[in-house]
């Protein structure tokens, strides 16, 4: 059984957008532009949207993990685990 690291990340937009509706309006008047959102921010946010709705923990994979514990399936490795605690709090090795 893998168990994989899961880090919450946030997803950087590559564009810039104005800081007010006001800003969105008056450009778009100089211009004679329409405000467009690229359709990469529009997935974006859809998947955003999604992920917000998810739990924090995967309580399936917790029973998972228990079972495969319990059945001897799954061997912790104390010294490989007591590392990567070390590693994900404090950043070094």
């Amino acid at each position: 059984m893998k168990i994989d690291k899961v880090i919450n990340s946030q997803v950087a937009s590559s564009t810039q957008r104005p800081s007010s509706p006001a800003q969105v309006e008056t450009a778009g008047k100089a211009k004679g532009l329409e405000p467009v959102i690229s359709v990469s921010n529009q997935i974006i946010s859809q998947a955003q949207e999604k992920l917000a709705d998810l739990p924090d923990i995967d309580m399936e994979k917790v029973n998972a993990v228990k079972q495969a514990l319990a059945k001897g399936d799954l061997k912790l490795d104390i010294d490989t685990l007591s590392s990567a605690i070390l590693e994900f709090h404090t950043g070094h090795e």
